[in-house]
């Protein structure tokens, strides 16, 4: 697996569908300085940019990084669940993605939870890891965003919010974003 090289400058960012017979696990963080607290949200679309489910996190505590992790994490796990073995996972925070790739780092503060993850990668549960920008994954940060309002804990979504219906159907157009860099 490779990093995304960085790109400055203008460019257009748009999420893009998976290849056939494969899914995408789209997950965003998003943490409140001010509360000190963090959430995640997330969801996984088909080929035919069909919502297959999503996820609610409101972790508490935490940074923006450890919601960055365990909205992915929370996310590979769902994707188990289903039996989903052709997951592409795309994150927004280069950061994830790097630790993700590199299953090494035995003393890593994150270790346990990264350990997970390896081990689903490991197992062929996951095909990829990648990032994406924020403009590439706007349903993912905007469910990150409603799980400020939930309880702390895991909420699966069977059914997209309706607030996250128009980001699906800007997905599925292909339509994009200018990211000023």
């Amino acid at each position: 697996m490779e990093v995304d090289r960085i790109v400055r400058g203008p460019q257009w960012i748009h999420w893009e569908k998976p290849p056939s017979g494969m899914f995408i696990l789209n997950t965003n963080g998003a943490f409140k300085s001010r509360l000190g607290v963090a959430f995640a949200g997330g969801l996984i679309h088909n080929d035919d940019v069909g919502w297959i489910v999503g996820l609610l996190l409101n972790i508490g505590c935490a940074d923006s990084v450890q919601a960055e992790l365990w909205g992915t994490h929370k996310g590979q796990m769902l994707a188990k669940r289903l039996n989903i073995r052709t997951l592409i996972v795309e994150v927004d925070a280069m950061v994830v993605v790097c630790w993700l790739q590199r299953p090494y780092m035995a003393d890593h503060y994150f270790y346990n939870i990264l350990q997970d993850s390896w081990n689903l990668i490991a197992e062929g549960w996951v095909l990829e890891i990648c990032h994406r920008h924020r403009e590439g994954n706007s349903c993912a940060d905007h469910l990150a965003n409603l799980a400020q309002s939930r309880e702390p804990r895991l909420e699966v979504l069977e059914e997209p919010p309706a607030s996250s219906i128009p980001l699906l159907q800007v997905d599925a157009c292909g339509k994009g974003i200018l990211r000023l860099q």
